[in-house]
Order: structure tokens, then sequence, then C-alpha cells
């Protein structure tokens, strides 16, 4: 191994003679716990300097020197045997005659890039897959990515530099895998279907009850708020479950306190005759008192309206105070009071109860649908609220189960709750909100889209490695693409088999993927994709540009 010159003075130069140190485990360094080793001789800067661990040579950017120590930017790794620093000792040695300096003469890998005409070579040097491998596992200990000139390393042992925002691949542990599928139920009137996806052995269940129309204008006389459940429930591909998503419950529309009101309907999903989870509703509000306000729904033993009319519980319905009112049953509210009816105002979609009128002003208001439903309210001349309906989850994991407080719908807080579902009336529209429902699933397909990351020059190729557990075939059921204008343009590269882990691990690359014919940029992000429910996990990606 041949010496190379440096230094500028004229008649002197300085000779870097090589000297190689070599650090064993348990005597210059501890693995799994050092961060330091300590040369022989100063080299003077990490450019005189290269390390290896057992064999494979670290990224310049992972260390840094000081004197005659080495301080590596994470522990170094358990496993690692040997480390080897090969630098250059400086010795003075008389100026050689111009042109008397042969190829052969030059230490290898001594050039800098600074001594290197600009367009000599490429501005990027495309890495082998071991060092690309190392840098990935480098990366991992620290929980972040490498920086390199032109280009990144990101191990997906966490989030970072993924853009979370437009991603739709999950982060699992230390990688990212297929998406979710969301299903997104309103009120029909009618009963829905949801069929289980082939695949599919597990669903995630949120469920709004509606709720209770208002008995007369005024925050006094709301209707009350419905329930909100959530859980995991076990299913079986190609089965039907039916979903029920509550109707809103009317009630009054002007000042007056004649109208009548109607307990919202629960929400509910059912297999076959079996309830599996059920929201319940808010009941129907009173009217011509300061306080008739309608039960709230949800819970295990929704609320009793403020007047008397109780609502529902795990095993019976509430219980209504006044003859001509009904109690609730399961699945059904109550029916509001009314001796002479001649006018009524219809039961609500998924249970909620009717409100009842007779020729005079008396009327009674409709407890709210649940798993057991809340009952009606009385018919006298200062008619209560009517109860709200309690709420079910059976053989589930992961369950919540929120009842409403006011005329305000529980589960707001929850990160699909779209607005304006669940809430009672407390306005002249005398209408609640409807309720609403969201069934979730894994899905195998899903993409992973990078932040940017910018050039120094703009790029006109790029390359791409990428760590892959999984079945699926490259360039079929996985793909990469990589864009120069921050994502508006991509261009598909063509992956092909670089090796083969010896923990069964596969990394694909592409090593020209031609960006030129891309707008102008040095906005650089990559994106891949996984695609016909073929199942891929990807662990961590190398880009680079040029």
């Amino acid at each position: 191994m041949g010496g190379f010159l440096l230094g500028t003075d004229p008649t002197l130069r300085q000779t870097r003679v090589p000297t190689v140190d070599t650090f064993v485990d348990g005597a210059g360094f501890t693995a799994n716990s050092s961060t330091t080793v300590t040369l022989s001789f100063d080299p003077g800067t990490e450019q005189h300097l290269v390390i290896s661990f057992d064999g494979i040579v670290q990224h310049r950017t992972t260390y840094s020197l000081s004197g005659l120590v080495v301080t590596f930017d994470a522990v170094i790794p358990s496993g690692v045997v040997e480390i080897e620093a090969t630098y250059a000792v400086t010795v003075s040695t008389p100026t050689p005659p111009d042109g008397s300096i042969s190829s052969a003469k030059l230490q290898d890998g001594a050039i800098t890039a600074a001594k290197i005409a600009t367009g000599a070579v490429p501005s990027v040097l495309e890495l082998e897959s071991d060092n690309r491998e190392a840098f990935l596992q480098i990366a991992s200990l620290s929980g972040d990515r490498l920086n390199m000139s032109g280009g990144i390393v990101d191990p997906y042992s966490d989030q970072t530099d993924v853009d979370t925002s437009t991603s739709t691949a999950i982060f699992s542990a230390t990688k990212y895998v297929g998406g979710t599928s969301k299903i997104l139920l309103t009120y029909t009137g009618s009963d829905q279907t949801f069929t289980v996806p082939s695949g599919v052995t597990s669903v995630n269940v949120k469920l709004w009850g509606a709720g209770g129309g208002n008995g007369a204008s005024g925050d006094f006389r709301y209707g009350g708020g419905g329930g909100f459940v959530k859980g995991d429930i076990a299913v079986t591909p190609a089965e039907s479950l039916t979903v029920i998503v509550g109707q809103a419950g009317s009630g009054v529309t002007s000042g007056s306190n004649t109208g009548v009101s109607s307990g919202g309907g629960r929400s509910a999903l059912r297999r076959s005759s079996t309830e599996l989870f059920t929201a319940g509703a808010g009941g129907g509000g009173g009217r011509g008192v300061d306080v008739a306000r309608g039960g709230v729904g949800g819970g295990l033993v929704a609320g009793a309206a403020q007047g008397g009319a109780g609502g529902g519980t795990q095993s019976a319905g509430g219980s209504a105070v006044d003859s001509h009112s009904t109690d609730g049953s399961q699945f059904q509210g109550g029916r509001g009071g009314g001796a002479w009816t001649t006018a009524i105002s219809a039961a609500k979609y998924g249970g909620g109860g009717a409100g009842n009128s007779d020729n005079s002003t008396a009327s009674g208001r409709g407890g709210g649908g649940g798993y057991f439903g809340g009952a009606g309210g009385t018919d006298a001349s200062t008619s209560s609220g009517a109860g709200g309906g309690s709420s079910f989850i059976g053989s589930a994991t992961n369950t919540t189960n929120t009842q409403a407080t006011t005329f305000v719908g529980a589960g707001q807080a929850d990160v699909d709750y779209p607005g304006s579902v669940g809430d009672g009336s407390n306005s002249s529209s005398g209408l609640g909100e409807n309720g609403y429902a969201v069934i979730a699933y894994p899905v195998s397909n899903g993409f992973l889209v990078s932040n940017a990351f910018t050039a120094a020059t703009q790029p006109d190729t790029a390359r791409i490695y990428v760590h892959v557990i999984g079945s699926g075939v490259a360039n079929t059921d996985l793909t990469a693409e990589v864009s120069r204008d921050g994502g508006t343009t991509w261009t598909t590269a063509t992956l092909t088999l670089d090796r083969t882990l010896a923990d069964g691990t596969k990394a694909y690359s592409d090593n020209s993927i031609n960006i030129s014919g891309q707008p102008s940029g040095t906005s650089m992000k990559y994106r891949l994709s996984m695609k016909n429910d073929v199942l891929s996990e990807f662990l961590g990606t190398v880009l680079q540009w040029s």
C-alpha cells in the first residue's frame, strides 16, 4: 500500500505513511457499551481515517475524530468482534519532480472529491449492497436516519422521514405494512349489510346513537344526546353483518308547548338476530316546565329524563311514570303518553319511541332506543322528557362505552367523529342528529411516501434500495417510485433482487432510475406501494441521487 502526497511547501512535502490499529472486543472496546476507541497516532482528520467493523467499512458520517479518540454516534453494536482503523502518519519527504507521480504511487482511496475535476466522476457513487445494509443497521441503532452526500438512509425503526399524512401503510414496531380500509355508514332508514372481505378475521366497530328531539324551544327542554361504543370483534371472511344506523328524534319547530317529540333510534351491529354492539339513543325532551330534558343515551344504565321517565338498563327498559306512556323494551323506546290520541309522531328507525298527543296541550315524549329502551314521557300539561336507551357490547376487545352527558352526543373526541352526529335537538328545527357507524379492518394494500429531501443540485439519476419481508413479486405486488419535484411527478423503478439475507428478508434495488424527464426540481421523494392484497412489509430504504 503506497503513500500519498499532501502539503504545499515547494521544497518539502509531507508523506502519509499507512498505519493500522486493531481493537478486539474486551480489550480495546466493549461491544454494546463502548462508543470510543483510542488510536496509536493522530491522523489529523477523519479524511485520513477508515474504520471497519469485522471487515465492514463504516460511513465517515457515523464517527468523529478528536486527537487520538474516535467517537461513534451510537454504541458499538453487539456481536462486533474486531474493529480496524486504517490511517496515515505524517513524515517529511523531499518534493518530487513535476509529472513524476504515477497512479501506482498513489495510496488507494487517498484522492478527495475536492481534488477531482467537476464532471470527471458522478457526484454520487453507487454503494454496494453490503454497505447499504450496514448503513440501515447502524441508523436503526440510533433510531433515526443517516444523511449522506446526495442521499438518505432511512430504517423503519420509527416514523422518521415518512409522510404520515399521505401514507396509508401502517407503522408497526419496526416495519410498515398495508393500510386500513374504513366503511362509513350514515342513516338510510333501513338495514344495511357489511360483508366481511376475504382474509379479514377482525374488524374495529364504532357506533354513535341518535339524539332525541326537543320538546319546546329553549335549552331546558332539549332532547338527550346519543351514546358511543367501540371495540374489536372477531369475524369470518364472507359472513354478512347487519348495520343499523339510528334515526334522529323529531320535535317542536317553534315555541309552542303543544308539539310532540320522539326519541332517537339506536345504532347497532348484528349477526343474524344476535346484537353484537349497541349505541343507545337519547330520549325526547319535555315541555311546559323549566327543566324537562330528555334522558341521555349510552352506558350500561341510560339516563333518566329530568321529570321522571326512566332510562334503559342492561336487562330492562326504563319504567314509565304515567298510565298512558309505556315502558321501554329491548331495542325499542317507550311511547309517550296521550290519553285521547289523535296524532302520533312515528317511532324512529332504530327503535326510537313515538311521541303522542291528544286534542289538548297534553303531549307525551318518546323514549330513546337502545339495548333496552328508555320509557316514554308523561302526557300532563307539564310533561317530562323521556328516558334514554342503554348501550351494549358483546364479546369484543379494546372496548369503549361512553354515555352522553347533555344534549351533546358522546364520542366526539374520537378520530373518526364526523361532526354533528348523535346530538339531541336544542334548536327550533326540532330534530336531533342521526347516528353513525364506522367499520375498519386492515388490508394488505397501502403505500409509503417519504418526506422531501433537498438535493444540492438538480439530479438526473436516482438509485433506490428497499429491504422487504413478504412473498410479494417485485414490480407487480410491490413497487418503488422516485420524484424530484416533491411528489407531483413520479418515475417507476425497475426493482431487481439484490440479495437475500440470512434471516430470509430480501433487498431489491434499481441503480439507474432516469428522472431527467421530470419537471425541474431538487425536492426528492420516494414512494413504495403494496398491491394485489399480497402482504409486504417494508423494513428500510436507501435513496441516492446524482
